[in-house]
């Protein structure tokens, strides 16, 4: 091996070099602008999100609004006479004496004397 490179050489290694990195610049412009095109998606997918709450909300306070400030909500109610009828009714349950009387009993002293 020589220690010297023919001139063929240190050009087919010049134009490696810069047709490299040319490559690699093209391949991070390329990730670059994929990155701003999800980043710009996810964006516009938040601040769909945001109006669409918004728009909501809004439909619902004037719904609301509109529902109160109408004053007409059906109260429309008349009143209709129920007949009493005069029976009473007794709801009393007899129970049953229970009063029993406890029979006497025996109970043996159980007191021990200890030594």
């Amino acid at each position: 091996m020589s220690i010297h490179n023919t001139p063929d050489e240190e050009a087919a290694k010049r134009e490696g070099y810069v047709r490299g990195r040319n490559d690699e610049n093209y391949v991070q412009r390329d990730l670059s602008a994929r990155e701003r095109s999800v980043v710009g998606a996810n964006d516009s997918a938040a601040s769909g999100l945001v109006f669409g709450l918004i728009v909501a909300m809004l439909a619902v306070l004037i719904g609301g609004a509109f529902y109160f400030l109408s004053g007409d909500r059906g109260n429309n109610v008349v009143p209709v006479a129920v007949p009493q009828t005069e029976t009473e009714t007794t709801n009393e349950i007899k129970l049953p004496d229970v009063n029993v009387e406890m029979p006497d009993v025996n109970v043996p002293d159980v007191n021990v004397p200890v030594m």
